[in-house]
């Protein structure tokens, strides 16, 4: 047991590029130097008693760290196995973890318990009274190696998390692809909308933390930020990369956005055209002209009144630049689709073209936004632009 130690590695926020907190990872000295914990927390042969008295005591060695720091603004992130505390619920006693913050005047607020329940198959209600006792006591909670299995949102939604951990596999086994990123996407807009905060873990090249910032992630961890060490620190020239990295992201978002322009630019001048016409025809036979003046990446141009029903044909560029006219899309009701009624709001209340957020669209398979520009009559230009175009 004299040979079991704690580990920090930081854990960076990309909005102070500095350090916001240390997770606590377990050593053992060995004759080779330390080495890592985690063949011992999952070997099956190893009692559950022997897991948890190691665990304990890499805690309380940790937390000893932080109470002898004195007065800190780091927080610690703490990994817990609900599977080996399940037997102690019922007991009117505190868990060890909690007396020993108690005991050494730690902040609760400043202790991150991280639940690790990618191993765990015991009843929900159960680990969620357990994660109670924790949150009661102050602390904040974590679902760890979000991504990793399908049941996560589930158990996401019966602990109520004040932090997600997202796993980086999903984007290493991808390549790092669009559909990675999607997810990503998806896992920062969850957590905006819950009021959630997100640790991307992993975090080993640049264009990793990239697809973070893109996805809205505050927090990130990884060797690229910081190797896991025998006391709380940073190199600081981590602070500088970070620095780099979010100006370098800045310039890339406000240089796509900026081509954004040009495509608006044509559209306000086609919906000045528009606001001439009376009829549907002559919307029609003025779209059939001016779709040719849209710049090459627009490739879908129709319009629509406000309750979402497509009241022109389709105007849609094949591969050789031509346009196609197709009628069949006449009345169909696209208010269901996410980009409508967000684009088609911003349009009536300010009385110009707004573009949509980025997405796969559903028949093309191309990577789109959509610009929705503002005619009269309570009706709505929409041009479907290629992103990988611009």
């Amino acid at each position: 047991m004299d040979d079991v130690f704690p580990f920090f590695q930081p854990v960076l926020a990309a909005d102070t590029c500095d350090v916001w907190g240390y997770e606590v990872l377990g050593r053992v000295s060995t004759p080779h130097g330390p080495k890592s914990l985690v063949p011992f927390f999952h070997d099956p042969t190893v009692p559950a008693r022997e897991k948890l008295e190691v665990d304990r005591l890499i805690r309380e060695k940790a937390l000893k760290v932080l109470m002898q720091a004195g007065p800190t603004r780091f927080t610690l992130l703490l990994n817990i196995q609900p599977q080996w505390l399940l037997p102690f619920l019922d007991n009117r006693e505190r868990f060890l973890t909690l007396q020993y913050i108690e005991s050494f005047r730690i902040d609760p607020e400043k202790i991150v318990i991280e639940i690790s329940e990618t191993e765990f198959s015991g009843d929900m209600e159960q680990l969620a009274l357990l994660v109670d006792k924790y949150r009661q006591a102050g602390c904040r909670i974590a679902v760890d190696d979000v991504g990793c299995r399908l049941s996560n949102f589930d158990r996401i939604a019966a602990l109520k998390p004040d932090i997600l951990k997202v796993d980086t596999r999903l984007a290493l086994a991808s390549g790092y692809d669009q559909t990675a990123q999607n997810v990503f996407d998806i896992l920062g807009f969850f957590a905006a909308k819950e009021g959630i905060d997100v640790v991307m873990e992993g975090v080993e090249t640049a264009e990793v933390f990239r697809t973070g910032l893109k996805a809205g992630f505050r927090y990130y961890q990884g060797f690229l930020l910081g190797s896991p060490g025998p006391r709380p620190s940073i190199c600081p020239n981590i602070r500088t990369l970070m620095r780099r990295e979010l100006e370098q992201f800045a310039d890339q978002e406000i240089a796509q956005r900026k081509s954004q322009f040009t495509v608006m630019e044509r559209l306000e001048t086609v919906a000045r055209m528009y606001s001439l016409s009376t009829t549907p025809s002559e919307l029609e036979s003025i779209l059939i002209d001016a779709v040719y003046d849209l710049p090459v990446n627009c490739y879908r141009v129709y319009v629509c009144d406000r309750t979402g029903y497509q009241i022109t044909p389709n105007f849609t560029r094949d591969d050789r630049g031509e346009w196609k006219v197709d009628t069949s899309y006449r009345r169909r009701n696209w208010a269901w689709r996410p980009y409508f009624y967000p684009t088609v709001t911003l349009c009536r209340y300010f009385r110009r073209g707004v573009v949509s957020n980025q997405y796969l669209d559903l028949e093309s398979r191309r990577a789109t936004q959509t610009a929705c520009s503002p005619l009269k009559n309570d009706l709505f230009l929409f041009v479907d632009v290629d992103v990988t175009c611009q």
